[in-house]
């Protein structure tokens, strides 16, 4: 037989050109949908359209939107607290700094400052689920809004690993973003609603 049955489901296996046709369908259809959540405000008041130009040659990938950046940029935040949690002091900053600005850069190195007075540092990951619900490019600010999984991360004893706080599975949060003047967005306010998400 050419397929499998799994849970009353038949799988066929089709040739290699049906699934990449398949594959190229979806990216198409998924880069042209949209929430209608998310608000942008493009730089300059219009822009030409230019029809794409057939080519046998592989294109180059295209540069990140700006879109790609803001969600990569607070995604990478999230990933690197707790490596600057374990760092020494004087480490913190520069880890951090690639993906957070004042204020929020200012009061994770003193929150975790104090995490080290107490003799604690941060354990596991948060699972970001962000959504862009604002980004004015001409203004230089993005909001996202956030449903992240945290339920895997807290606050731990640095010297007997004995975990003191446990995050929730779903855990609301607002975070603004600025582009520094290397152009990177960097996370610069971080809140936590007191709504569910």
């Amino acid at each position: 037989m050419a397929g499998s049955q799994t849970a009353g489901r038949t799988h066929s296996r089709r040739p290699w050109s049906s699934v990449v046709i398949g594959l190229a369908i979806a990216v198409a259809a998924t880069g042209c949908r949209s929430s209608g959540r998310v608000h942008v405000d493009q730089p300059g008041g219009s822009t030409a359209v230019s029809s794409p130009v057939a080519s046998s040659s592989p294109s180059p990938t295209p540069p990140p939107t700006v879109e790609q950046q803001v969600l990569a940029q607070y995604t990478a935040f999230w990933a690197a607290l707790p490596e600057a949690s374990r760092a020494l002091a004087p480490q913190r900053e520069q880890i951090l700094a690639k993906y957070a600005g004042d204020p929020e850069l200012r009061s994770l190195l003193d929150g975790m400052a104090e995490q080290d007075r107490q003799g604690r540092v941060f354990y596991g990951q948060d699972v970001p689920r962000p959504e862009i619900e604002m980004l004015s490019i001409d203004r230089g600010v993005a909001v996202i809004r956030d449903c992240q999984d945290s339920s895997g991360a807290g606050v731990q004893d640095a010297t007997t690993g004995q975990k003191l706080t446990v995050g929730v599975a779903r855990n609301a949060v607002s975070a603004t973003l600025h582009p520094g003047p290397d152009g990177a967005w960097r996370v610069g306010f971080v809140t936590y609603p007191q709504t569910s998400c």
